[in-house]
């Protein structure tokens, strides 16, 4: 007995061969949700809040919109990060078992080939984008002031006055000059 095909199997279908296949109106307007889904997905990465959006945005009950986009991440094929380091380390390990039996029997072009395939598989290739580009880096700017609206500490009316009297203040001295003129000199 035959799998029967799921609207997600029929749009596929149709993706791959536009020209023999036609999307009827319901499909047409599926696709139009699940590529709204899967948009959602890609910017916040995160699948209960896509829900939410798609719940809000097409008026579907919780278990439609859940639906919805499960389908559009089988669509797309979206995985998510742990999914992808899963991938990448049975993609290594398939690789590495490749490359070895390559230059075992002493085809290097294989194994070099294989090599640079392994090399694009851990992103060896391309910078590395979690690193920030410390020529962009800019220091916070400080601005040095009092912040009484801060502190809540009430100014006086006349600042400017209070501060020209603290200033005019004469400052004492750091020793007492008649107590440096009857000081003894202690020679060693």
């Amino acid at each position: 007995m035959a799998k029967p095909q799921t609207d997600v199997d029929r749009i596929l279908a149709w993706y791959f061969d536009r020209e023999n296949n036609e999307l009827d109106p319901r499909l047409k307007e599926k696709l139009l949700r699940l590529e709204f889904a899967a948009d959602q997905f890609r910017e916040w990465s995160d699948k209960s809040k896509t829900v939410r959006l798609v719940m809000a945005k097409y008026d579907l009950q919780k278990s439609q919109a859940y639906q919805l986009v499960t389908e559009a991440m089988q669509l797309f094929a979206m995985t998510n990060r742990q999914d992808k380091e899963f991938i990448r380390a049975l993609l290594h390990d398939i690789g590495m078992k490749i490359m070895q039996k390559a230059y075992s029997a002493g085809k290097l072009k294989e194994a070099a080939a294989m090599f640079a395939q392994l090399i694009k598989i851990h992103g060896l290739d391309r910078e590395d984008v979690e690193l920030p580009d410390f020529s962009q880096l800019q220091p916070v700017p400080i601005s040095i002031g009092n912040f009484p609206e801060l502190l809540n500490v009430p100014l006086p009316d006349n600042l400017e006055e209070e501060l020209a009297k603290v200033l005019a203040k004469k400052r004492a001295p750091r020793f007492n000059s008649s107590a440096a003129e009857d000081a003894e000199v202690v020679n060693e």
